[in-house]
């Protein structure tokens, strides 16, 4: 009888992403589907947020492009941190 792996959330299907509230310069935290993570911020997007270019907030400033479609989940940290310190 063959055993049944639990997947890790990170390595089920993700439905492509919706970055079309990210902007150009927004801190976001960037999730790979084998579950590394990075801050980065926006560099540019495509017009209909297809494509994602970011820059690596570690000392090489990396720059990357990611497809919506390729279960990159990337957050903005800009929105965590409203929602924690809301305004008055």
């Amino acid at each position: 009888m063959a055993r049944k792996s639990k997947k890790a959330p990170m390595d089920e299907l993700v439905p492509p992403q919706d970055w079309t509230f990210l902007s150009p310069g927004e801190p976001v935290q960037v999730h790979l589907p084998g579950g590394q993570n990075f801050e980065a911020r926006v560099e540019t997007k495509t017009r209909g947020s297809e494509a994602l270019w970011v820059i690596r907030a570690d000392s090489l400033q990396t720059r990357q492009v990611f497809s919506h479609t390729e279960g990159v989940l990337v957050t903005s940290t800009t929105q965590v941190e409203d929602r924690d310190h809301p305004a008055v």
